[in-house]
Protein backbone atom coordinates (compact mmCIF):
# COMPACT_ATOMS: atom_id res chain seq x y z
CA UNK A 1 0.00 0.00 0.00
CA UNK A 2 2.95 2.54 0.72
CA UNK A 3 3.87 2.16 -3.10
CA UNK A 4 0.77 3.08 -4.07
CA UNK A 5 0.87 6.04 -1.81
CA UNK A 6 4.55 7.05 -2.88
CA UNK A 7 3.02 6.48 -6.88
CA UNK A 8 0.55 9.51 -5.38
CA UNK A 9 2.43 11.98 -3.90
CA UNK A 10 4.84 11.91 -6.64
CA UNK A 11 2.16 12.16 -9.20
CA UNK A 12 1.32 15.22 -7.13
CA UNK A 13 4.24 16.57 -6.45
CA UNK A 14 4.90 16.95 -10.28
CA UNK A 15 1.45 18.16 -11.45
CA UNK A 16 1.45 20.66 -8.95
CA UNK A 17 5.12 21.71 -10.43
CA UNK A 18 4.11 21.64 -14.06
CA UNK A 19 1.16 23.37 -12.76
CA UNK A 20 3.24 26.00 -11.16
CA UNK A 21 5.37 26.46 -14.61
CA UNK A 22 2.12 27.54 -15.94
CA UNK A 23 1.13 30.53 -14.15
CA UNK A 24 4.88 31.47 -13.37
CA UNK A 25 5.97 34.86 -14.65
CA UNK A 26 8.50 35.34 -16.96
CA UNK A 27 10.44 37.99 -18.61
CA UNK A 28 9.82 38.36 -22.30
CA UNK A 29 12.63 37.60 -24.20
CA UNK A 30 12.07 40.08 -26.97
CA UNK A 31 10.99 40.67 -30.64
CA UNK A 32 14.29 39.62 -31.58
CA UNK A 33 14.35 36.33 -30.18
CA UNK A 34 11.59 34.87 -33.18
CA UNK A 35 13.14 37.47 -35.79
CA UNK A 36 14.21 35.58 -38.87
CA UNK A 37 17.58 36.96 -39.03
CA UNK A 38 18.63 35.53 -35.90
CA UNK A 39 18.07 31.58 -37.36
CA UNK A 40 21.20 29.79 -37.97
CA UNK A 41 20.49 27.46 -40.86
CA UNK A 42 23.16 25.03 -39.47
CA UNK A 43 21.96 24.53 -35.96
CA UNK A 44 18.00 23.95 -37.47
CA UNK A 45 19.99 21.50 -40.18
CA UNK A 46 21.34 19.42 -37.66
CA UNK A 47 18.48 19.49 -35.43
CA UNK A 48 16.72 18.18 -38.11
CA UNK A 49 18.91 15.40 -38.65
CA UNK A 50 19.62 14.42 -35.40
CA UNK A 51 15.76 13.75 -35.68
CA UNK A 52 15.64 11.55 -38.21
CA UNK A 53 18.63 9.61 -36.47
CA UNK A 54 16.78 8.98 -33.43
CA UNK A 55 13.35 7.93 -35.47
CA UNK A 56 15.50 5.73 -37.29
CA UNK A 57 17.06 4.39 -34.15
CA UNK A 58 13.82 3.31 -32.49
CA UNK A 59 12.65 0.54 -34.41
CA UNK A 60 16.15 -0.34 -35.45
CA UNK A 61 16.56 -0.88 -31.57
CA UNK A 62 13.29 -2.80 -31.17
CA UNK A 63 14.58 -5.34 -34.24
CA UNK A 64 17.87 -5.52 -32.47
CA UNK A 65 16.46 -6.53 -28.89
CA UNK A 66 13.32 -8.41 -30.10
CA UNK A 67 16.49 -10.74 -31.99
CA UNK A 68 18.48 -11.30 -28.85
CA UNK A 69 15.38 -12.56 -27.33
CA UNK A 70 15.27 -15.83 -27.94
CA UNK A 71 12.69 -18.39 -27.44
CA UNK A 72 12.25 -20.67 -24.35
CA UNK A 73 13.26 -24.06 -24.78
CA UNK A 74 10.74 -26.02 -22.99
CA UNK A 75 11.99 -30.18 -22.95
CA UNK A 76 8.75 -32.14 -22.01
CA UNK A 77 9.99 -35.80 -20.76
CA UNK A 78 7.16 -38.18 -22.09
CA UNK A 79 8.94 -40.65 -20.23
Amino acid sequence: MSLENRWISAFIIISFVAVLGLIWPHQSAGPEFNAISTINFADVAWLLTASCLVLLMTPGLSFFYGGMVGKKKCYINNA
